[in-house]
């Protein structure tokens, strides 16, 4: 039989606002040390949990923050899901993990059920979410920070990566290489971090009066297989004048790599590819990735610190982090 508070109180000879008290820390000034003692003991002695959503009925803290992400399986996110339950768990908080599949339905069940659950907060790794989902859930009362994803209309406060800055050098690093003909391969075109990486693409290649070629710009989705093949393209339609390839994602780029590579060239003797988002993997792929970082832990800490000062200094609006270019081995040097 589950232990509760009057259980416990019944047990140490307090009553069971003494009790609670105890367990919420709130008990400085009412009670002697002894008291506070005894009760903890006992506490310890049964392995008693407190009910974290009878706690949120109180109006108390759950110390569990939800997260939904639109794939939990993806190489990115499962990164992004490591580190926000490492930075949850030294912060104090557990993590209720949620993947959408890309599916705009079950990201608005997912709020709907962790609402239910009464967390302290939500963070939220997607676009597909209307703005009035969002909006209604903060109405209630439900702190929500959107991570690196825009909801136009939504008035929950964003942390994102400079994108647009991250595809701005990356694209730039590859012209100081001597390389002019840069392919590139887009993620998904509904995707705000996706068209920030691409306008960054193409403000480089004007910057530095170079054409901007329908050509040598591919769709893609962020996928391994995506990339592979916007490269067997690029590789049928451009085999002689093009040098680079500047992939949306690490996973692009992987893909690039592999197709390049069954096709006898080389990374980067022949061409030059680098990607997006510095996932593990790209340290240890061969050649290793060139790519830009996203800073996923400082994307982590913002976001919880604003759904934890959420009352206390008022909603932030916005925060950008800075995207930086890692410099590795899939890109050389053109020779003349």
């Amino acid at each position: 039989m589950k232990l509760t508070i009057k259980d416990i109180a019944r047990m140490a000879g307090v009553s069971p606002a003494t009790v609670s008290r105890v367990i919420n820390k709130k008990n400085k000034g009412y009670m002697k040390k002894e008291t506070e003692q005894k009760v903890l003991r006992i506490i310890k002695e049964f392995g008693y949990v407190p009910d974290a959503r009878a706690k949120a009925l109180r109006g108390l803290k759950t110390h569990l923050i939800g997260i939904i992400v639109p794939e939990a399986l993806s190489c990115a996110y499962q990164e992004f899901i490591g580190t926000i339950v490492n930075v949850c768990y030294e912060r104090g908080y557990g993590t209720l993990i949620c993947s959408s599949e890309n599916n705009a339905k079950r990201e608005l069940a997912y709020v709907r059920i962790l609402e239910s659950q009464r967390v302290d907060g939500i963070i939220i790794i997607s676009e597909r979410l209307k703005a009035q989902a969002v909006n209604d859930s903060i109405n209630k009362g439900i702190p929500i920070v959107l991570v690196d994803e825009d909801i136009p209309g939504a008035e929950a406060p964003t942390v994102v990566t400079d994108y647009y800055e991250g595809a701005l050098q990356a694209t730039q690093y590859l012209i100081d290489l001597g390389h002019k003909r840069i392919a590139f391969v887009k993620g998904r075109p509904t995707t705000p971090s996706s068209q920030k990486r691409f306008r960054g693409y193409i403000e480089a290649l004007q910057r530095n009066s170079l054409d901007v070629e329908d050509r040598l710009i591919k769709a893609g989705d962020f996928t391994y297989k995506s990339g592979y093949e916007a490269t067997e393209t690029f590789l049928k339609e451009s085999p002689d004048d093009l040098t680079a390839i500047f992939c949306s994602s690490d996973l692009m780029a992987f893909g690039a790599i592999r197709c390049i590579q069954e096709r006898g060239k080389n990374v980067p003797t022949d061409y030059s590819v680098i990607g997006f988002d510095d996932i593990y993997f790209s340290a240890i792929n061969n050649p290793s990735l060139t790519t830009v970082d996203v800073p996923f832990r400082k994307l982590t800490e913002i976001a919880i610190d604003m759904i934890k000062n959420w009352t206390e200094k008022g909603k932030e609006k916005r925060s950008i982090c800075e995207a930086k270019l890692v410099v590795r081995r899939s890109c050389a040097k053109m020779v003349k």
